[in-house]
């Protein structure tokens, strides 16, 4: 009998223990599977990190703060960082002091807190890497399930030529994002610089082209921006008249040339 009510105490602690658990990570880590929907912004809305950022004085960031495939952002020891949006790190926060989230997400594809490691998509092992050495603290919702739970990224087509006409069959397009990206139009295709800008050239057809652009991140996700509308018409006065200012000497029947009546 007393065996029967040991076991059953045994099983109420471990069922007490993991509710417990459950309700400690609960608050931090989203397992759901619905894609967030998000809107393209431009990229003068974030704080975008393409180059590797030492942070040794206190901030206040009050932009969505980005860290680029190819870049680590270190928070250093006794460093107090309040961030007024939301992180999401493509490359690597090494966080050894405080950051304050003020109710605002993290997106990581992966996140090592010392005694426990969280990995989304082990595929990408490199990419969107949490090491926290210090406090992440007032943290919306810690996102870490793999990079389909990343939001858009900003994408701005500078000069925008929507909707034009243009006599030159061979244009360029172009624009900023994140640097490490590779931007699509059409069947072309270039890797961002390392600041996040972008040039593309591309030769025209006659009449009305559909140029659908998109962008690859670092985690091979593919993401439709916009469709250009661009008529390209050759400049058929230019090629086709005769300077009104050539002058052109009269002729008779057999090709000679007569006095000019003046």
């Amino acid at each position: 009998m007393n065996s029967y009510y040991n076991r059953k105490k045994q099983t109420i602690a471990i069922l007490l223990t993991f509710l417990l658990v459950i309700q400690l990570v609960s608050p931090i880590i989203t397992m759901s599977s619905t894609l967030p929907i998000q809107e393209f912004k431009t990229v003068d809305d974030y704080y975008i990190i393409h180059q590797s950022e030492i942070w040794n004085i206190d901030k206040s960031i009050d932009k969505p703060i980005i860290i680029g495939q190819d870049a680590t952002l270190t928070i250093k020891s006794g460093i107090d960082v309040n961030i007024f949006a939301d992180l999401i790190v493509y490359g690597e926060l090494e966080n050894s002091g405080r950051v304050f989230m003020n109710n605002h997400d993290i997106y990581a594809n992966s996140m090592n807190m010392g005694w426990m490691t969280i990995t989304g998509d082990a595929n990408y092992p490199s990419h969107g890497v949490i090491q926290n050495n210090g406090t992440l603290n007032n943290v919306g919702t810690l996102n870490v399930m793999g990079p389909d739970q990343y939001p858009i990224a900003p994408f701005i087509v500078d000069d925008l030529i929507h909707n034009s006409t243009v006599t030159s069959q061979e244009i360029v397009i172009e624009g900023r994002t994140v640097a490490g990206f590779i931007v699509k139009a059409n069947d072309q295709q270039v890797l961002t610089e390392t600041n996040g800008t972008f040039q593309l050239s591309l030769s025209l057809n006659q009449g009305l082209n559909e140029i659908n652009l998109s962008y690859v991140d670092v985690f091979d996700r593919e993401y439709f921006t916009e469709t250009l509308s661009i008529t390209f018409q050759k400049d058929e006065e230019a090629t086709n008249t005769t300077d009104a200012n050539a002058s052109v000497d009269p002729k008779n029947d057999k090709g000679e040339t007569l006095p000019r009546q003046f």
